[in-house]
């Protein structure tokens, strides 16, 4: 049976901060953590590096807007469009992170699936999409969504995390979201080999 984890309706924050480079726009709207900066070109050599802090038990979403445009905005290009993101992730809970779980998705409502195009780096453009100096163990998961789980490590409160990842879209679009979800080692999460979660977002 599959294992399905249900969140609340996340309110859009208050006063979201959002950060423009190389003309891809990164967002904290969503709520549920702060972005605090944004630099890079989104290059092997120049990843896309996001200063975050989170500070509730999640989800945190951050909405990236602008791929289209990376690609030159010809919806339906065939050729992988890719981008590497770094981000460090500042614990500001009042727990031990066991784990930490990442998910895309293109349209709000539904996971995303092998036809949209987006993924982590399913079109394998890198021997190394994926790294962390918290956690050794990665688990990537492409079907029937895209899921990375980060485990076999741990971040105490106050202490960063960084995560290091590819995104690859064969026909991007002009928003997707990146949903984050920390746990504790106590807590028991979704199996990498069923479904992660259904985030009500709106």
């Amino acid at each position: 049976m599959l294992a399905v984890l249900v969140f609340a309706l996340l309110p859009m924050a208050a006063d979201g901060a959002s950060f423009i480079v190389r003309g891809m726009e990164f967002s904290d709207e969503r709520g549920g953590f702060r972005l605090l900066a944004a630099s890079g070109s989104g290059s092997r050599a120049d990843p896309f590096v996001l200063v975050e802090e989170i500070f509730g038990p999640g989800p945190a979403v951050l909405v990236i807007r602008g791929l289209d445009r990376l690609a030159g905005g010809n919806r339906g290009e065939t050729r992988p469009i890719a981008i590497r993101l770094r981000k460090q992730v500042r614990n500001l809970t009042a727990d031990v992170w066991g784990h930490f779980d990442l998910e895309l998705r293109q349209h709000p409502a539904e996971p995303s699936d092998y036809f949209d195009g987006l993924s982590f780096d399913q079109a394998a453009t890198s021997t190394d999409p994926f790294a962390s100096d918290r956690f050794r163990i990665i688990e990537p998961i492409m079907e029937p969504f895209d899921f990375l789980r980060f485990s076999g490590g741990e971040v105490r409160p106050g202490a960063t995390a960084s995560f290091d990842l590819v995104i690859t879209d064969t026909s991007p679009g002009p928003l997707f979201y990146l949903i984050q979800l920390p746990k504790t080692p106590m807590v028991e999460g979704p199996k990498p080999d069923t479904s992660f979660s259904q985030v009500a977002l709106e």
